[in-house]
């Protein structure tokens, strides 16, 4: 579910003299402490809650996104490098603006709000 191939994450569309134009049509995903990302494309999914369920089966953290018990966040940062925590726009909105998403451990993220880095937002775990 919404896997893809480098080559499935590009779609040619047609530019307004005629030539084709190419455009990304997935998402990078990164996790702290992991080393090789994946290539989500959002189009195929209809939620959030979506979302966490195909990235917690890919990187093997299933239950720990979700909850007051959780263990790890998302962020994303979307096309003008503004960090955001995924889940305070809506999901049609998200999906235009996403350029890169990444699973941080709570702890990680309750740094980058005291440090300014990223807005407060309610529910962290304690």
């Amino acid at each position: 579910m919404a896997v893809a191939d480098v080559e499935d994450c590009e779609s040619s569309i047609e530019g307004p003299d005629k030539q084709q134009l190419f455009r990304r049509t997935c998402t990078k995903v990164l996790m702290e402490g992991k080393a090789v990302g994946r290539a989500i494309d959002l189009s195929l999914l209809d939620s959030y809650d979506e979302l966490i369920t195909v990235l917690e089966n890919w990187f093997e953290i299933k239950g720990e996104m979700r909850g007051a018990n959780k263990n790890w966040m998302m962020i994303y940062r979307d096309y003008d490098g503004e960090i955001i925590v995924v889940g305070d726009d809506p999901w049609a909105d998200f999906r235009e603006v996403v350029k890169q998403i990444e699973i941080l451990s709570c702890n990680h993220v309750r740094r980058m709000m005291l440090s300014g880095a990223l807005p407060m937002v309610s529910g962290l775990p304690q």
